[in-house]
């Protein structure tokens, strides 16, 4: 038990370090001050009734807990990484470079193009600039018809980039954990040398190159692509319709290879062995045959770290003492994050001990529960024949989905409704796949014919996992898209999960336990809920306006859930946090969005906000590749397959609600378009950098009496305000920098808008409530 709280404390203190900025002197600090308390308290132990009570808790001086913490935030403030000149990282978004380095990874090829890692090692500022040493990792993304491979010196010319946000989840994040922190899209490469790489990865690359060779050969495609996944690691080549059937239906686990894949593993191939040998052989069955699993798919760092982990944490549960599982579980976790500290933030090493801490923590008690329900219905006999496949394919599956959900609607903001369905109907299928398929492979690489002979063992249970993915994928509401969940709220859920475990564990004869958890549990399950149903239930049409610097951008969400965002020249560094906390929390996903600013500072980091919230429908109102920002943004997106769409003067996007939701590209020139948002009776103009009179005579769209008129300085000359008045404007909303001009008093109402935001509801059907009186 001393080892459990020690490590959660180590680990606690590695999660405060990574998100607090205090030097690591202070971290040092207070490890030595504590330290002395704990050693001060063993010398004397208070005599205080409460005290008492947390000792018989909890058998660790509190001082040596808080050291503990403290030594984790000394640990990730010594880990905080310091760019410098000689790092890649400090020169990305200088323009076009020329980089020499070599190729590291196996290329992959997905949707038509090909990724590989370089690391860079010379760096020329120009072609007549001396090279210089440099050092850093980055991800090159080319033409999928392009011959490169591991080991291969190339010289690149490009520009580097940081990595954007993808369409899932924070990808900036997961590379630079990977130490990846450049992107270059589409450079000029030239290849000075071949096989420079090591051997050992020369040769696995070369094996896993050729397995899937074989495995196109020996199956039709998809299964083909399916068995790649799973056997090699190799996952990059599933159909787009097929790999989005598996993320859906919440079996993308099985082709990922993840933490919450190799957790599932290790648990199916630990009770697997358990039937046939005996427990200490079936442990160290089930870690060799992990290992192997992990050689094969390319022991990369973090396949290493999901298998270490859950072979680690599972076999300690299912060798040792009562909570020994837990225990390994916490060390393992502590042990690794020391040697890693970025690991603590790791998508892969959170599904990792999330999905393990489920199954150690969860599966018993499920058990238990299935087994009094399945006595009830049918006859002893039957009840032990099925208590078996129960615990294996449905229980381990359950706690694993269960334990992993805060952290998958975290990162994914996605929740698959049918996963509890398709996880049991499918799992069964793998060890008959795997073993299989894996055999087959072997027979392939001695004698082909010989492996077409047996290949229909292996195509028939992949043929039906893909069948299945693809059939529950087309049930309605199959997966249930989140918004953005704060980092408190799931951290304030695993809180209220471990207390349950501790109660359960160690305080059952505590009367008031039970009911203040079922109390916690209760608060927290309604509070998450009516935040995310609310928005969608009071039927109110509802607008938030932010400004800043001259800058605004509109959000407009309807009452059946369906949003549009307009980027009015706002970066989009900044509107990423001011929409997230806007968005309804049961759909993260706008249904349009609709750009009016290629300002670089104001497209520069729209992959970001592309990838954050996912939206449908990208529009731009110019060409898309105008300049050298916007050409390079374009290639980025496309890279996330959100490519922009040219809509023209006069255009309308429309909704299917009834009345339908419809903005219209009123004007645009010089990169400057004015928009009209409709609504029933409700109009809302958004003249850009458009003043009055040359807006009136270059469009043919009826502006007047809108309700809300958005303005800022550009808008805003001396002879304006009668032009305006012309508009017939319900409503004033100025966005411009500093205090309004005098002259905007000539409005029966106006209001100032800055960075906070300000939100506008309606009454029902479109008519607005405005203010009662002007803020000066």
């Amino acid at each position: 038990m001393p080892l459990l709280w020690l490590s959660g404390a180590f680990l606690l203190g590695l999660g405060l370090g990574s998100g607090l900025s205090l030097p690591w002197y202070d971290w040092l600090a207070a490890v030595l001050l504590f330290g002395l308390l704990a050693w001060l308290e063993s010398r004397w132990n208070p005599r205080l009734a409460g005290y008492a009570v947390f000792r018989r808790r909890c058998p660790l001086p509190a001082g040596l807990l808080i050291a503990f913490i403290a030594l984790g935030g000394l640990r990730a403030g010594l880990a905080r990484p310091a760019v410098t000149l000689g790092d890649l990282a400090w020169y990305n978004n200088w323009g076009r470079l020329r980089l020499q380095g070599e190729i590291i990874s196996m290329p992959e090829e997905k949707n038509g193009r090909l990724s590989f890692r370089l690391r860079v090692d010379r760096l020329n500022l120009d072609d007549n600039s001396t090279s210089m040493p440099v050092r850093g990792d980055a991800l090159v993304w080319t033409p999928s018809r392009a011959t490169w491979a591991y080991g291969d010196r190339v010289e690149v010319w490009g520009i580097p980039r940081a990595p954007s946000v993808t369409r899932s989840y924070g990808y900036r994040e997961y590379l630079a954990r990977q130490g990846i922190r450049t992107v270059l899209y589409y450079p000029q490469i030239r290849r000075i040398a071949a096989a420079q790489g090591s051997p050992f990865y020369s040769a696995l690359y070369r094996l896993r190159g050729q397995a899937r060779r074989l495995l196109m050969v020996l199956y039709p495609r998809d299964e083909a692509e399916l068995q790649s996944g799973i056997l090699l690691g190799l996952d990059a080549g599933l159909p787009p319709d097929l790999a989005e059937a598996y993320r859906l239906t919440g079996l993308a686990h099985i082709i990922a290879i993840s933490g919450f894949n190799i957790s599932l593993l290790v648990g199916l191939i630990f009770r697997l062995f358990e039937k046939l040998l005996t427990r200490w052989w079936s442990a160290l069955t089930a870690l060799l045959l992990i290992g192997v699993y992990t050689l094969l798919v390319g022991a990369e760092p973090p396949v290493v770290r999901a298998a270490i982990m859950g072979g680690m944490a599972m076999i300690g549960r299912q060798i040792g003492r009562r909570h020994s599982g837990m225990n390994a579980l916490a060390f393992t976790a502590a042990v690794m994050a020391a040697v890693d500290p970025d690991l603590i933030g790791d998508v892969s090493f959170q599904l990792s001990f999330t999905a393990t801490l489920g199954m150690i923590t969860l599966v018993d008690g499920m058990q238990a529960l299935a087994d009094r329900w399945v006595l009830r219905v049918l006859p002893g006999g039957w009840a032990k024949r099925l208590r078996g496949p129960l615990s294996e394919y449905f229980l381990v599956t359950l706690a694993a989905q269960l334990a992993t959900l805060p952290v998958t609607a975290y990162h994914f903001h996605r929740f698959s409704l049918i996963a509890l369905l398709a996880n049991p109907l499918v799992l069964p299928l793998q060890p008959m796949l795997m073993v299989a398929g894996g055999l087959v492979l072997l027979l392939a690489f001695v004698w082909l014919p010989l492996a077409r002979l047996f290949s229909p063992l292996a195509w028939l249970p992949a043929l039906l996992t893909n069948a299945a993915a693809r059939g529950l994928a087309r049930v309605p509401t199959a997966s249930l898209n989140l918004a953005d969940l704060p980092g408190w709220i799931a951290l304030g859920i695993y809180f209220i999960f471990l207390l349950a475990w501790f109660t359960r564990v160690y305080w059952q004869k505590q009367p008031w336990t039970r009911p203040a958890l079922v109390a916690l549990l209760v608060a927290a399950a309604a509070g998450i809920v009516w935040s995310g149903l609310y928005p969608r239930l009071d039927g109110r049409l509802r607008l938030t306006l932010w400004a800043q610097g001259g800058r605004s951008a509109l959000l407009v969400r309807l009452p059946g859930g369906e949003t549009l965002l307009i980027q009015s020249g706002l970066p989009a560094r900044d509107l990423v946090p001011l929409a997230s906390r806007e968005v309804a929390f049961v759909d993260p996903r706008i249904s349009a969005l609709a750009l009016a600013t290629s300002a670089p500072d104001g497209i520069a980091d729209l992959p970001d906000l592309i990838g954050r919230f996912r939206p449908r429908g990208v529009y731009w109102p110019w060409p898309m590749r105008n300049s050298r920002t916007a050409a390079s943004v374009y290639e980025e997106l496309k890279v996330q397959e959100a490519a922009p769409q040219w809509i023209e003067t006069g255009q309308s996007l429309s909704t299917s609600g009834d009345p339908p939701l419809r903005l219209t590209l009123a004007a645009a020139k010089a990169e400057c378009p004015a928009y009209l948002l409709t609504y029933g009776n409700f109009r809302l103009l958004l003249p850009g950098c458009w003043q009055a009179y040359p807006l009136s005579q270059q469009t043919k769209v009826d502006l007047r009496q809108p309700a809300f008129l958005v303005l800022d300085d550009e808008n805003w000359s001396a002879d304006s305000p009668a032009d305006w008045l012309a508009y017939q404007p319900g409503c004033v909303l100025w966005v411009g920098e500093g205090s309004p001009p005098r002259a905007i008093n000539d409005f029966d109402c106006w209001q100032t808008i800055g960075k906070e935001g300000r939100q506008f509801l309606s009454s029902g059907g479109a008519l607005f409530k405005l203010p009662s009186q002007n803020i000066p």
